[in-house]
């Protein structure tokens, strides 16, 4: 997550770096396309929120393999989870809640997962 703190140039090198060194993933999708590092994480806040739709889309692209961890709105958390089955299909490994009240948001999420028939 250091790349939103630095120069986009040093974000790159700094995340080839690291997967020199040894780390398994970069959250950097500019040097997974680069150099070919693998890479995990989720959209950033302000983007989903700024693109909604589009922007989980365009994060499936960029991962399109399963288990792919998506953002929920958390100012609307049932509406976020929908998108996120809607969009990722099968292929949703994860959401991630990150604000708001955790224990209602969640409870209402994994009831919402588990209508859907994602009960793992």
């Amino acid at each position: 997550m250091g790349s939103r703190r630095t120069n986009e140039a040093a974000a790159v090198a700094a995340a080839r770096a690291a997967y020199v060194a040894g780390f398994d993933a970069t959250s950097n999708l500019a040097a997974g396309k680069l150099y070919g590092v693998p890479t995990a994480g989720t959209a950033s806040h302000a983007f989903v929120l700024a693109h909604r739709m589009s922007a989980k889309r365009s994060r499936r692209r960029s991962a399109p393999r399963t288990g792919t961890t998506l953002l929920v709105d958390t100012f609307d958390t049932e509406v976020g989870t929908e998108l996120a089955l809607d969009v990722a299909g099968p292929g949703l490994g994860a959401i991630r809640i990150d604000s708001g009240d955790l224990g209602n948001s969640t409870r209402r999420s994994r009831k919402l997962l588990d209508q859907r028939g994602r009960r793992t």
